[in-house]
């Protein structure tokens, strides 16, 4: 390719080009200078955009943080809550064996006084 433009009289300058738009758009191209040392610079900020990729990387590892402890403040909450009502369903068995007892005992002190009516 270079060989080509080595040849081209457009591109040495001994003709004019034609008008089309790729010519136009090459015409009107941004040209970076290139100091001796060969030293360019740079088209884009490039440490502003490492330090903002930084920041942010930091305020990432902070939201990380604050959710994690949010998610185990709450998992702790229900757990805590899952042992309360766990203790009240035990407490509930146990109701439900003492009504059964209750009842056991009026069905039999019901027959009793059913047979001292008999006699």
């Amino acid at each position: 390719r270079v060989k080509q433009f080595q040849e081209d009289p457009v591109w040495l300058g001994k003709a004019k080009p034609e008008s089309t738009p790729a010519t136009v758009f090459v015409q009107h191209a941004e040209v970076s200078m290139i100091s001796a040392s060969g030293y360019q610079e740079p088209k884009h900020p490039v440490e502003e955009i490492h330090t903002e990729i930084n920041d942010m990387q930091i305020a990432n590892a902070r939201l990380q943080t604050f959710h994690r402890l949010a998610f185990q403040n709450l998992r702790s909450a229900l757990e805590t809550e899952i042992q309360r009502l766990a203790g009240n369903l035990s407490s509930n068995t146990d109701l439900w064996e003492h009504v059964s007892e209750l009842r056991e005992r009026q069905r039999v002190v019901d027959e009793e006084l059913a047979r001292g009516k008999k006699r």
